[in-house]
């Protein structure tokens, strides 16, 4: 699993510069403010003392380094959707995590033979983060929607879906590589046997 992770940061960590280059240099932070120290109302990273995954630092910054190009932001809407952009990725990163968790621990359940009860909250957890992964986009869209013109919003939805698919690309490719490169583990047999 780290493995897989680390190879998943490399890989999106190596793309950032070659998909930024596409669209030429842009400001990664918005500018400091009379020497105010950087929290997450103002876009800047989590104070010291909570750490972000390196995983989401890295989708983070290919989201940075894609969407103003994408949506021709000027640097002024940039600088207020940042913040935004930023809280709505943590917030993501939170819930797809709490998915997988779900999605496995449903997966274990049916292969074990769990009771219906069991699964029935399983499906449920995955159904819960499901709706919230759609919740969150919605109050991303409504939260930046007023900062645009009609044509960025349409652009906008547009870049979401393509950056995503990339960012799954990447992360199918690293996961991909890591399982190559690993052997195969040994078959696990039925209990009783």
């Amino acid at each position: 699993m780290k493995k897989t992770a680390a190879a998943a940061c490399l890989t999106i960590f190596l793309a950032i510069p070659a998909f930024a280059q596409e669209r030429g240099p842009r400001q990664l932070r918005p500018p400091a403010r009379d020497g105010a120290r950087g929290g997450a109302r103002d876009g800047a990273p989590p104070p010291r003392g909570t750490q972000t995954p390196p995983v989401l630092d890295m989708v983070e910054g290919f989201y940075v380094s894609q969407l103003p190009g994408m949506v021709e932001l000027s640097d002024e809407q940039f600088v207020k959707i940042l913040p935004v952009l930023r809280q709505s990725l943590r917030e993501r990163f939170e819930i797809s995590t709490r998915r997988t968790r779900a999605m496995n621990q449903l997966r274990q359940a049916a292969e074990r033979g769990a009771s219906d009860e069991d699964l029935t909250r399983l499906v449920r957890e995955m159904d819960r983060a499901d709706s919230d992964v759609q919740a969150n986009r919605e109050k991303f869209l409504a939260s930046v929607d007023p900062l645009l013109m009609p044509r960025q919003q349409a652009r906008l939805r547009m870049a979401l879906i393509m950056i995503e698919q990339r960012v799954g690309n990447m992360i199918q490719r690293a996961n991909n590589a890591n399982a190559n490169r690993q052997p195969a583990p040994p078959p696990l047999e039925p209990p009783g046997f």
